[in-house]
């Protein structure tokens, strides 16, 4: 990349930074003072995807054939399946926020107690609440931030997801074609760039989604934190973890008997818990960014 080019995209670069803004939690009614911890609720992880095979998030054991049994029957299995994992991913949230430096977990009676008297359930689309409806629910339950969570990915990716990320590669593809238009002064040049770019990344990131389903066990776990002064939200983050289902070695894994690591359901759980954790790290590094409330 030229010094010209890399001169426009810094301007550019520069120009949206200046344009953005930065509220401090003080802002949204959250005051950060230790030693009082914040109280947090943690709502019932959802899910943005709908899983059609078992073996999507479990290794189905050798001798029993699914393919005999009815769809319906399939599908209930594996729908249990899901939800047990989905109240495991949440319980090791509660356990992971525990252990943080500025949140007190809140007990999971009091948050489904909670839920009941603003007529939802564990089953609602709790990541869709509108903020008068998370405020309304953050005093009920007397806390003073909510974290809501969801799965955009488990034992699979999505072909959605692959047109977000690919979309945002196409933004960037058109901001760099700009940069190379404007310090050339050739558009034909900036086209030229930008056209070879996309194709370049289409290739990538197709070929990608068909390696990552076949080889890698992805969890995808997005999160956010709303306050529950005014219901909105604070920071949020999305934890994308992967790990090899046939090659490679992580150490994480040596706690297990050698014929269990390979089964996708104990994979999973490796791979979701280093999501947890890293989910758990980012909003105490948030809380500690606002301590003092300023």
């Amino acid at each position: 990349m030229s010094a010209r080019v890399r001169r426009a995209l810094l301007i550019l670069l520069i120009s949206a930074a200046a344009l953005s803004g930065c509220a401090t939690w003080s802002a949204h009614g959250v005051s950060v003072r230790p030693p009082r911890k914040l109280r947090v609720a943690i709502l019932p992880v959802t899910q943005d995807f709908k899983l059609s095979k078992l073996s999507s998030i479990e290794t189905i054991p050798q001798g029993l054939d699914l393919s005999h049994m009815p769809p319906a029957e399939q599908k209930k299995m594996t729908e249990k399946a899901m939800a047990a994992d989905l109240v495991w991913i949440r319980q090791s949230l509660d356990e992971r926020f525990s252990r943080t430096y500025a949140y007190e977990v809140v007990p999971d009676s009091e948050v489904l107690e909670g839920l009941r008297q603003e007529g939802l359930s564990p089953e609602s689309d709790l990541w869709g609440l509108k903020p008068a409806k998370m405020k309304s629910l953050a005093q009920r339950m007397k806390v003073d931030v909510i974290l809501k969570s969801r799965l955009g990915g488990y034992g699979k990716l999505k072909s959605v997801w692959l047109a977000g990320v690919m979309a945002a590669d196409y933004a960037e593809n058109g901001v760099t074609g700009f940069a190379v238009a404007a310090a050339s002064g050739n558009p034909w040049a900036g086209i030229g760039t930008g056209a070879l770019e996309t194709v370049l990344d289409t290739v990538k990131w197709i070929g990608a989604l068909w390696f990552t389903n076949r080889l890698f066990v992805p969890v995808i776990l997005k999160g956010e934190l709303v306050s529950g002064a005014d219901g909105r939200g604070l920071a949020s983050n999305m934890e994308t973890e992967m790990n090899f289902e046939i090659f490679g070695h992580d150490k994480t894994f040596d706690k297990y008997p050698l014929e269990q690591r390979k089964l996708k359901q104990v994979r999973l759980k490796v791979v979701a818990n280093k999501a947890i954790d890293d989910m758990a790290v980012y909003f105490d590094g948030q809380a500690l960014k606002n301590e003092g409330g300023f």
